[in-house]
């Protein structure tokens, strides 16, 4: 294959690329409004434990070169919140975070939880929509200006 060919299949790939970052974009940001626009009641919920577990994580290659191991297991901890809504008490787990826990017993912590299903809450304190949406899109924009700057230099290559 000539470059010019090269340099066409390499841009088309990479616009697709782009394209399917954007797919991800939305439909993780639809996601992400649906469950705001349903979790709308704030309540203060009290971390009264720390569920330890483990869980097995791809190697790096450079971890592996030294190990050889292609998994390595990771500690992971979900905390169980307890809060009161509409004169009920109720119990229910978190978010999971690796190596370390994300609160401390006895921690208050801020919720929004959907009235109709008091279990379904987000943890304000803990919103990393906006960052994951952030990388994503650097992702998507990179390459779509790389995959356009292919299909540019694919019609400048001569033969």
């Amino acid at each position: 294959m000539n470059i010019k060919k090269q340099n066409l299949v390499s841009g088309i790939i990479l616009i697709l690329f782009g394209v399917i970052f954007i797919g991800v974009i939305i439909w993780y940001s639809k996601s992400c409004e649906t469950k705001s626009k349903n979790c709308t009641e704030q309540v203060t919920a009290k971390v009264i434990e720390n569920i330890e577990g483990t869980e097995e994580e791809p190697t790096s290659d450079y971890e592996y070169e030294r190990t050889n191991m292609r998994y390595k297991t990771i500690e992971v901890y979900t905390p169980v919140f307890e809060y009161e809504y509409d004169g009920k008490n109720y119990r229910a787990r978190g978010r999971k975070s690796k190596y370390s826990a994300a609160f401390a017993v006895g921690d208050e912590v801020e919720l929004k939880i959907n009235p109709s299903d008091p279990y379904d809450f987000y943890e304000m304190n803990r919103n990393s929509y906006s960052s994951i949406l952030k990388i994503i899109m650097s992702l998507s924009g990179f390459f779509l200006i790389l995959g356009i700057y292919m299909l540019i230099k694919s019609k400048k290559t001569s033969v």
